[in-house]
């Protein structure tokens, strides 16, 4: 993966899916997908220092008729002002199976809207909104975890002095996390596909750092991430969709 450093922002123009397609992401960020196989569909990248993730990832355009909104979604929709219901809803449809595909709960903290990207000239929405999970983890996250356990001090702190190569593993209690879920939708009508982006704030490291407003600052630099991914995103190479 191709990698172009942009010294006035502290971003890298990475390519993806094996260069049909660029973004800026932020340096710090390890590509997962050099670690750990992740699907074809995706491209994933987690912070060295935080939780925060960033997950691209491809996907069959939403058509209309192919869907069904739950209730709670649909209210979103009739408080919003934007005629363009049907774009709306494959926003929310999208956000609502992310967020409740491992049984999260979810409150939309910022209605979807229309945000164009600069280098793609198709239709593209952003929303955010807080998750909840009590104890489950989504596929990513487990793989994301797995990033981190691997490590050399996570090796060293699971077994206990005293041991002999035995690693003890203690019961991990579910408790109740949340994170900020930034996300953007990109619409290619001509080429079938939804390209999704999510930038995932976890809250609980940052809470339990004790640093003052560490998780408004990271919230900050999601919305930075989110600028910077919305101006740079583009497509290289179209035949990755198939068309």
């Amino acid at each position: 993966m191709a990698e172009a450093v942009d010294p006035d922002t502290g971003y890298m123009l990475t390519e993806l899916y094996g260069g049909a397609m660029k973004v800026l992401i932020p340096k710090g960020f390890a590509n997962i997908g050099s670690i750990f196989p992740i699907p074809d569909n995706q491209e994933v990248f987690r912070s060295t220092s935080t939780k925060t993730n960033i997950i691209i990832e491809l996907v069959e355009r939403l058509e209309p008729g192919s869907y069904t909104l739950p209730e709670e979604v649909v209210s979103q929709l009739e408080t919003s002002s934007d005629s363009n219901q049907v774009e709306l809803g494959a926003v929310l449809y999208h956000l609502h199976d992310m967020c409740t595909a491992n049984g999260d709960t979810y409150e939309i903290l910022d209605p979807p809207k229309p945000y164009p990207v600069q280098l793609i000239p198709s239709p593209a929405y952003t929303c955010q909104a807080l998750v909840t999970s009590k104890g489950q983890l989504s596929d990513t996250q487990r793989l994301l975890n797995m990033h981190s356990q691997s490590s050399p001090q996570a090796a060293l702190t699971s077994t206990p002095a005293g041991t002999t190569g035995t690693t003890v593993t203690a019961p991990v209690p579910q408790q109740e996390t949340t994170s900020t879920c930034h996300f953007f939708l990109v619409r290619l009508a001509q080429y079938g596909t939804d390209i999704l982006v999510y930038i995932n704030v976890p809250h609980d490291k940052l809470e339990e750092s004790g640093v003052p407003g560490a998780v408004a600052q990271e919230e900050m630099r999601a919305h930075d991430i989110m600028a910077n991914m919305m101006r740079s995103l583009g497509i290289i190479d179209y035949s990755l969709f198939g068309g």
